[in-house]
This record gives structure tokens, C-alpha cells and sequence, in this order.
């Protein structure tokens, strides 16, 4: 079931970060917080991903927006994220990290069940995640397009403004 190529750069992976058997285990809250272990390890196993399949280019995306929305609430300035939101977030990028899980990463197709992973954290999240998003685009000063049926379909246009307390506002623009 395992395709040689892949094998060879599973113990290639496996000698320059050991930490992919034991998922976020490896980690300490600190390392959220700066570059180095963490961000490199996600990002190697990102690249160890085949290119070329929706699915697998939809689980760099979602990994990369949830590791950014934790790192943001633990590292940052964004204190919209609940407690029980970033308890299934982390769960799910150990998972991710981890090589050997329901469908061990080095089978074919073995990121599959790390996408359902990811997938139902998003969709069980999708307020908070899309408020995360909102924020984001607030804190540069951007558009974001509204998912809400409130709206209309108009494209909101967030400030970055406070209340006075250290939380945001955000304004729409007609």
C-alpha cells in the first residue's frame, strides 16, 4: 500500500522532524508564539502533501488558517476565540501533525481523514472562524465580503476603529 517515493521521503521527513509522531505533543505554548519548530514543522508537512489535488490544496489552506486564528488569540491581539474553539482547533492540527492516525499519512490518500479533520472544526466553528476572518481584514484595513444573509450581498468595509475599551468596531460602508 505504500508507494516506495513515498516511503523514502517519510524517513527523510522523519530524521529532520521527529515531532510528526507525536503531534503537538512536541510543542510547548511558546512555540505558538515565534517562528521556528512549529511553523517549520507544519510547513514541511505541508510540502510533503502530493500538489495537484483539491483536496489536499483545501487542507493547506484550512491548516494555515487555523494555526494563524490560534496564533492570533494566544500571540496576538484577537480575543474573539472561545475556549472550547481553541480546544478542537488545536485537536485537529495535532492530528494533522501527526503521521500515523486513522489513515496513516504515507498511504495512499492518507490525508483524507486529516482533511475531515480539519473540515469539521471549520464548519463546527464557522462563526468564530468567520469572524476571525473579519477581523483580519479589519486589522489591514480591507474588504471583507459578508456570509451573512443580513447584508444583502454587499461587501462590508471594516475599520480598524476602538471602542475604548481595547476592542474593536467594525463599521459597514453602503
Amino acid at each position: 500500500m505504500r508507494p516506495d517515493a513515498f516511503r523514502g521521503n517519510l524517513c527523510a521527513m522523519k530524521r529532520l522532524t521527529p515531532e510528526f509522531d507525536h503531534g503537538l505533543a512536541a510543542f510547548a505554548v511558546e512555540d505558538l508564539c515565534r517562528p521556528g519548530r512549529l511553523t517549520e514543522a507544519v510547513l514541511q508537512k505541508l510540502n510533503q502533501i502530493p500538489p495537484g489535488k483539491f483536496a489536499h490544496q483545501r487542507l493547506e489552506q484550512e491548516v494555515r488558517l487555523l494555526l494563524g486564528m490560534v496564533r492570533d488569540a494566544v500571540c496576538g491581539d484577537y480575543r474573539g476565540l472561545p475556549l472550547t474553539t481553541l480546544a478542537d482547533v488545536l485537536n485537529s492540527l495535532h492530528y494533522f501533525l501527526k503521521w500515523r492516525d486513522r489513515c496513516p499519512d504515507t498511504w495512499q490518500d492518507g490525508y483524507l481523514d486529516d482533511l475531515e479533520e480539519v473540515l469539521q472544526v471549520t464548519r463546527q466553528h464557522q462563526l468564530v472562524v468567520e469572524d476571525h476572518k473579519r477581523w483580519l481584514a479589519a486589522r489591514a484595513g480591507a474588504a471583507y465580503p459578508s456570509s451573512q444573509s443580513g447584508t444583502g450581498g454587499r461587501i462590508l468595509v471594516l475599520s480598524a476603529a476602538t471602542d475604548g475599551e481595547g476592542g474593536s468596531l467594525a463599521r459597514a460602508a453602503n
